[in-house]
């Protein structure tokens, strides 16, 4: 523990045609994820003439050029200048198109694209401002699809009709982040083979469908939706793939029970002030991040409720109104305390030899530490506005 500091912490698929959703949370990145990207990631399609067309510079749409024969299956757009183009004569001899992404789309209607055989395409994005969007009604000729993105319009507020979801059955990914959808339809319950439903900053969103079906959804991003207030199931117990859970800023009363997900990585809560207490992790083995920061109505956590959870590596309870911490059976490397005005005792940490940073900032009540001496990796120690800070000490 010789390299301590005592200072103030930074705040923290198959097929030939693969397509990779690059998710920034469920790689252990809690902040803003990047919006999505495509990639065909089989390099054998070159061999056919095929071709995965990059991102377009310069924020122009460019007509294509060279070797006519050679077939585009992927291509991204910047859809500011889409205008300019002639769509019918761009898209229309693109008989292979799978993967097309639009940022930001200037249309009122997909159906304007001029696609020739739509029936093919397995992925469509189109994000950062639909403003202009009035209609999506081109997803019921989407067979194939498998990703659905239409996001960063908080104006988008479609009704979409009970049975949008009926043409798309092998959908696999859905975001409608960051626009005004109040609600998803009924035929949404269709959609088994969900791997990742997104739909953050739908501040407008109340409640979801039932998820209980859902048996290979990986990722549920509720981020910021601040009109959720319940979640229907009582336990997410059914959902075994289960790896992200983001309702962090919502109004949730209760996390569905969540022990026994033993795939379960993240799980974001965030500024959940309405949120009265924490669920058991017994049993979720693979938990590495735990964010509780804000949960200003959180008074207890169980002694036991970390038993089990040996792989957790961040835990974040700041603003909590807890006055003692549990043990907790990871190796953390950082635990945030952050402002637990009321919190008088810590746990025996010496088992915690990852330990990289420990935030008590503003935990005005705690008077003891204990042995810190076992963590040789502790860089940062924050103890300003504490009884502690003008004694703090360790054993040499």
């Amino acid at each position: 523990m010789s390299n301590i500091q005592a200072a103030i912490g930074e705040e923290s698929s198959e097929g030939n045609a693969q397509i990779e959703i690059r998710d920034e949370q469920a790689e252990g990145n809690t902040q803003e994820p990047n919006r999505g990207c495509t990639k065909e990631i089989d390099e054998e399609d070159d061999a056919d003439g095929e071709k995965f067309m990059g991102t377009v510079g310069g924020g122009m749409m460019r007509t294509l050029c060279g070797d006519m024969e050679e077939k585009i299956i992927s291509l991204p757009i910047d859809g500011s200048h889409l205008c300019r183009e002639v769509h019918d004569t761009f898209f229309g001899d693109k008989q292979n198109l799978n993967p097309l992404a639009i940022v930001p789309p200037r249309l009122e209607s997909p159906e304007e694209l001029f696609i020739s055989k739509v029936d093919k395409l397995l992925l469509l994005m189109m994000f950062r401002g639909s403003y202009l969007l009035k209609k999506v009604n081109i997803v019921e000729k989407l067979r194939a699809l498998t990703v659905l993105e239409i996001s960063g319009s908080r104006d988008w507020k479609i009704n979409l009709p009970a049975d949008f979801f009926l043409q798309v059955p092998q959908l696999r990914s859905l975001d409608f982040s960051g626009t005004g959808i109040e609600s998803l339809p009924d035929s949404f319950s269709g959609l088994i083979e969900l791997r990742r439903l997104a739909l953050r900053q739908c501040s407008s969103l109340e409640q979801l469908p039932k998820l209980a079906k859902f048996a290979k959804l990986e990722v549920i991003d509720l981020f910021e939706c601040t009109s959720l207030k319940k979640i229907q199931e009582k336990s997410f117990m059914s959902l075994k793939k289960l790896k992200v859970i983001n309702f962090s800023h919502t109004k949730i009363l209760k996390l569905p029970i969540i022990r026994t997900l033993g795939n379960l990585r993240l799980v974001l809560l965030k500024g959940c002030s309405a949120l009265t207490g924490m669920r058991m992790l017994r049993q979720v083995s693979n938990i590495k991040v735990l964010d509780l920061s804000g949960a200003t109505n959180i008074r207890e956590i169980m002694y036991d409720c970390f038993e089990g959870a040996e792989s957790l590596r961040e835990l974040d309870l700041s603003e909590t109104r807890i006055q003692y911490l549990p043990p907790v059976d990871g190796n953390l490397q950082k635990l945030r305390l952050k402002k637990c005005e009321l919190l008088r005792y810590l746990p025996d940490l010496r088992r915690h030899t990852r330990l990289e940073e420990i935030d008590l900032s503003g935990c005005k009540m705690l008077e003891n530490l204990p042995d810190l001496s076992a963590l040789q990796k502790l860089k940062i120690l924050n103890l300003i506005d504490t009884k502690l800070y003008s004694k703090i000490w360790w054993n040499p």
